[in-house]
């Protein structure tokens, strides 16, 4: 017996799956990225200019860098998006070996608990360059 709604279907054009929508939906989401990863750069900056504070000094800024938890996060979400939703694997990659590369320069500045958090992430990151490559490579 096969399965029947009871429910009308939907009316023409008012889905949020309309190409309009996707359109305008995937926009916004890639400006909010962008947004969130300028917001991040400006941390970072920040960072940079107390780097020769002493290490106590340096968590006591804004707590933002290249290994904070969430940039890393930010950085693979927006990776996942540019790589699965606008369709350049390419920058997806540039974008996680960059973040994965200064990370890993970095990792070492971190207390066990922040570096556990940090190595997990990075773990995914590496994970998903490794397929995007092989993916690449054919």
């Amino acid at each position: 017996m096969a399965y029947t709604s009871h429910l009308p279907p939907p009316k023409p054009h008012t889905s949020p799956f309309h190409p309009f929508h996707e359109k305008h939906t995937v926009k916004a989401a890639s400006a909010a990225y962008k947004d969130a990863l300028l917001l991040c750069e400006e941390c970072k900056e920040k960072v940079g200019r107390h780097r020769s504070s002493s290490p106590s000094q340096l968590s006591q800024t804004s707590g933002h860098s290249v290994t904070d938890a969430t940039y890393l996060g930010l950085v693979l979400n927006y990776a996942v998006f540019i790589k699965e939703i606008i369709g350049n694997t390419e920058e997806a990659i540039t974008m996680c070996e960059h973040a994965f590369d200064d990370a890993l320069n970095e990792i070492d500045q971190l207390n066990n608990a922040e570096r556990d958090t940090v190595t997990s992430i990075m773990h995914i990151i590496q994970n998903n360059l490794t397929l995007w490559k092989d993916e690449v490579m054919g």
